[in-house]
């Protein structure tokens, strides 16, 4: 069935800075919606004004539209999907003050559960209103605290077209509110793909892959990081190189300088970055996004995280550790406890760089992978398609 003169809006996350991350995110439901429903036009929401985007708007493929400013069309679409990141989990569902315009007067609760949650809207339209990628694994039962939050959340699970969440905790919280269908969906940027990637600006796949793309920004404690990229670029025999996923300040520049990397002063754009990440053979990180990059590209990559802490907010280290527990990563996950002194740092680097020669066991990470991506990507595709027909089993 056509969906000629259909429009599909995509809710997403506004950045709170360059966030190459959160690029590929937007680039994945941009691509993969406009690839499965050709005659339908798909058009970008977030929490904020086009001019507080922080890239050129030739960096990217797609453009923004101001949700509180043009929320009828929001509203109007024939489909709307809440895309990803953390929009309706409780920590962090009221946006901050300068994601609306100075023009707007500041929404009250009730006006943003209205617009995030569908709340107190025609039941008709929340049931053509799609959640996907986005997690709640912050979220307590501290909820109960905040009726009005945990009412609209009640009620979008319940009635919602379908939720699929990118963690199997989020999943399980909204399992009882669905109990016939799956409510597990992947994060979004797994759902990328070479086509999407080739859209961006200096995007160019580099022809072969060498050395060890180093980048830590998100995990206290640079010092011990640094120390241990070099114990693990010894110990796989690569040269270890500083990938800028996000800007670094001086003081930080300085001590990556110490350990023979070069950071860079200026942030390169998401397709320069993109580019070089596809050039790495393997990767060494504490930051979601670059290493979900990574291996949607079939790059392996460790990833460290503090293991003693709980999930507050967007950037615990939790959904790291989460991410790869769920793939059966583990041996590819460290924790930051674990490197204090040089000889656990040799340690960790012998146990991660054993991961990383075995051929069966990366392959059995790429297969969960990518089963798993497949299957979300089917029941995406079919709940947006069943809300741009009305076709609905309830």
């Amino acid at each position: 069935m056509t969906h000629g003169s259909r429009t599909i809006a995509l809710l997403c996350a506004r950045p709170p800075e360059r966030n190459t991350g959160m690029v590929t995110v937007d680039l994945a439901g941009s691509h993969l919606l406009a690839q499965a429903f050709p005659d339908a036009k798909v058009e970008l929401y977030y929490y904020g004004s086009a001019d507080r985007l922080p890239y050129p708007s030739d960096w990217l493929p797609f453009r923004y539209r101001d949700v509180w400013t043009e929320r009828e069309s929001f509203l109007a679409a024939d489909c709307r999907v809440v895309w990803g990141d953390f929009t309706h989990s409780a920590a962090l569902w009221l946006p901050a003050r300068d994601s609306w315009p100075e023009t707007v007067a500041a929404p009250v609760p009730a006006d943003i559960a209205a617009l995030s949650f569908l709340y107190g809207h025609d039941p008709e339209l929340l049931r053509r209103t799609i959640s996907f990628g986005g997690t709640i694994i912050t979220n307590g039962a501290a909820v109960v605290d905040d009726e009005l939050y945990a009412s609209a959340f009640e009620n979008f699970c319940a009635g919602a077209g379908r939720v699929l969440l990118r963690d199997a905790i989020s999943a399980t919280y909204v399992s009882t509110l669905r109990p016939d269908e799956r409510t597990l969906g992947i994060d979004c940027a797994f759902l990328n793909s070479p086509d999407s990637l080739s859209s961006l600006k200096d995007f160019s796949p580099a022809a072969q892959r060498l050395g060890l793309g180093v980048f830590f920004g998100r995990t206290p404690g640079l010092y011990r990081l640094l120390a241990f990229s070099r114990e693990m670029g010894k110990q796989l025999g690569l040269a270890p190189s500083w990938l800028p996923w996000f800007h670094s300040p001086r003081r930080q520049r300085l001590l990556v300088r110490a350990f023979g990397l070069e950071p860079s002063v200026l942030q390169p754009s998401p397709g320069s970055l993109l580019s070089q990440l596809s050039g790495c053979e393997a990767i060494l990180t504490d930051t979601y996004h670059l290493a979900i990059n990574a291996w949607r590209m079939g790059i392996p990559a460790i990833c460290v995280g503090t293991g003693a802490g709980r999930a507050l907010n967007s950037l615990s280290d939790k959904k790291k550790e989460l991410l790869y527990k769920m793939y059966g990563a583990d041996e590819f996950y460290v924790f930051a406890e674990a490197l204090g002194s040089r000889s656990d740092r040799i340690k960790a680097a012998g146990a991660a760089s054993d991961a990383l020669r075995s051929v069966a066991r990366l392959a059995y990470v790429h297969e969960q992978i990518a089963r798993h991506r497949e299957r979300a990507t089917k029941n995406f595709v079919d709940a947006v398609a069943d809300a741009l027909n009305h076709n609905f089993i309830k």
